[in-house]
């Protein structure tokens, strides 16, 4: 497989442009930037299709939605871009109109003239800090120092293989790359992990991403940490396409140095991984919105402030109690149901259990409601905020773990692992009130 550039590089590159169904092609230059591919050609694309010129003539509309735009490079490669808007378009007396077009999504490698007609056999997705979560090496380092003699050996591991479905499984597989520099007289080998989900017959890409969504967030389960795309690839007809979903950047990419920080990694589960892949599938098909709404203040948690961040872990918890009882209670039983579901969030839970469920119900609505009534109760100081925040989320982390086929043992020991981790994060930033 090729090595593909990736979603936080930048780049620009001249090109050809046309719609699928149209002659009228014209010369313009691609960019991608901070994750957002777009467009500017000299000439309007399909002029005569699109009616542009009689939309200015008549005063302002909407611009039509342009399903798929298709490029040749200059580089030899094939480009889709898809869900295209018109956002900007400068005229001249002399010369052609200077166009602009934001894209949604961008394919490098193939065309595709319908956005149906996406599919592919196989999803290759580099997730950040999947090596470490994984684990799995193939370097083997020997030194001799009686005779100050050592030697390295680069093998490839055989791959982690777990069925999702009838229709596809996961490939997880660590290659080495090699690289000399000969001036220096060194070799340099670096590992690469990929994950990687095979589909027996060719899917629709939305639902090859909807598979890899599900399983990112399966690793921030297990990271407790942000778990972003860095590249991905799909492979269709042994055609590689490069892959920018319409997606949010991280502004830096999180780096785990220590696997022990996780919650739990590839070698916590490898004995039974294709239990917990399995059983993850079936958590996302019944959790969704849950899991989404609630690991988004961790993956994205530059966008949220310390009162939006509990204010959405709270939603989490009585989404979760819905969708896992059924029964309609008041917030506070809720969090009582969810705390006797899920052992292991405090040290002393007979003197700290009902104490939590009162600061987290008064807390809650002070901060849902805006009310001056409920501020008398509520936890407003900063840090004692985010102590009770992070109480909440080793619940309702707890609670997706309880989910997996873990023993309750582990579990335990993974929620004890969760609570130092979180308290040394609180004792050692830096909050001001």
């Amino acid at each position: 497989m090729k090595k593909s550039r990736t979603l936080y590089d930048s780049f620009e590159i001249r090109g050809k442009w046309a719609f699928p169904t149209s002659e009228n092609v014209v010369p313009g230059t691609l960019y991608y930037q901070n994750g957002r591919a777009y467009l500017i050609t000299e000439g309007v694309i399909g002029e005569k299709d699109i009616g542009i010129v009689e939309t200015n003539k008549i005063g302002y509309e909407y611009p039509k939605p342009i399903p798929i735009i298709m490029g040749h490079l200059t580089t030899g490669e094939k480009v889709t871009l898809v869900n295209n808007t018109m956002t900007q378009i400068t005229s001249h007396f002399h010369g052609d109109p200077i166009c602009r077009y934001n894209a949604e999504q961008m394919f490098i490698g193939e065309h595709f003239e319908s956005e149906e007609n996406i599919i592919f056999e196989k999803l290759f997705v580099d997730y950040s800090n999947l090596k470490t979560w994984y684990g799995v090496t193939g370097i083997e380092k020997e030194f001799h120092t009686e005779n100050c003699l050592g030697s390295v050996r680069a093998t490839i591991p055989s791959p982690t293989v777990s069925k999702i479905n009838d229709n596809v499984e996961i490939k997880i597989r660590t290659s080495p790359s090699f690289s000399s520099e000969v001036y220096e007289q060194r070799v340099i080998i670096e590992e690469t992990t990929s994950w990687s989900f095979y589909a027996k017959k060719p899917i629709k890409y939305e639902q090859l991403m909807e598979i890899a969504n599900c399983y990112r967030h399966f690793l921030m389960l297990g990271m407790n940490e942000g778990v972003h795309y860095v590249s991905i690839m799909g492979k269709i007809n042994d055609i590689e396409v490069e892959i920018y979903p319409n997606i949010i950047l991280a502004d830096e990419l999180p780096i785990i140095k220590d696997p022990g920080d996780m919650t739990y990694s590839y070698h916590t589960i490898k004995n039974n991984f294709e239990q917990h892949i399995q059983a993850w599938w079936k958590i996302w098909q019944k959790y969704k919105d849950v899991i989404v709404n609630y690991f988004s203040t961790i993956s994205e948690r530059e966008q949220y402030m310390l009162e939006s961040k509990f204010l959405t872990t709270a939603i989490a918890l009585e989404a979760f109690h819905r969708a896992k009882f059924t029964e309609g209670k008041k917030f506070a039983l809720r969090i009582d149901d969810l705390l006797d579901f899920c052992s292991g969030v405090f040290d002393d839970p007979e003197n700290e259990k009902k104490n939590f469920i009162t600061k987290v119900v008064k807390t809650r609505d002070y901060h849902a409601h805006g009310s001056a009534e409920f501020k008398v109760d509520a936890v407003t100081d900063v840090r004692q905020l985010l102590y009770l925040t992070q109480e909440m989320q080793i619940l309702i982390e707890g609670c997706f773990l309880h989910e997996l086929p873990f023993d309750t043992e582990a579990i335990s020991q993974m929620m004890r692992k969760n609570r130092k981790n979180k308290n040394y994060v609180r004792d050692n930033e830096n909050i001001e009130n």
